[in-house]
């Protein structure tokens, strides 16, 4: 889907290259057109059937496109780091069966660590990396103060689904 709108820009000229840029490179960056937060990413065709199946629309004239965006279904990878943050706000309010003994707090209060941070692990091998924890705490030292203390799961899984940084 992608590299057919990348073909698409290519041919209409100057004009459409200027309204949009490129995020990202390859197969995996994002479109960003007319300066907006929506974003043309390369769905599955998994996502487009199931769009289809959900309207009970198999017509040949419907667009795909306009299906999912009525649908508004969240990105696959959005659900998976929600789902992580929520497993992570379990154990640091003491929730699920992990503990967190084995992470460091920052030694003082600054603009971007608090109490409620955790220094962030290195990783030389991409398997590590892309483990929980380095990957989770990365991505809950950029929650807000007030998102990582709220009182429930619920008003957290909330203020998830609210977040612009994370959808």
């Amino acid at each position: 889907m992608t590299d057919s709108v990348i073909q698409n820009l290519q041919s209409r000229g100057t004009q459409m290259k200027g309204m949009c840029k490129m995020r990202g490179a390859g197969k995996l960056g994002s479109l960003n057109c007319g300066g907006g937060s929506r974003y043309l990413t390369p769905a599955t065709p998994l996502t487009l059937r199931a769009a289809r199946f959900v309207f009970r629309d198999y017509k040949y004239t419907t667009s795909v496109t306009g299906l999912l965006e009525r649908l508004q279904w969240p990105l696959l990878s959005t659900r998976r780091t929600n789902s992580r943050l929520t497993l992570f706000y379990k154990a640091a309010h003491d929730q699920a069966g992990i503990s967190l003994d084995h992470l460091q707090k920052p030694l003082r209060n600054t603009r971007s660590a608090d109490d409620t941070t955790y220094i962030a692990l290195s990783a030389r091998k991409n398997p590590y990396l892309f483990s929980f924890f380095p990957r989770t705490i990365t991505d809950w030292n950029q929650l807000s103060r007030e998102q990582r203390l709220k009182p429930s799961i619920n008003s957290f899984r909330q203020s998830l689904h609210c977040s612009p940084t994370h959808q």
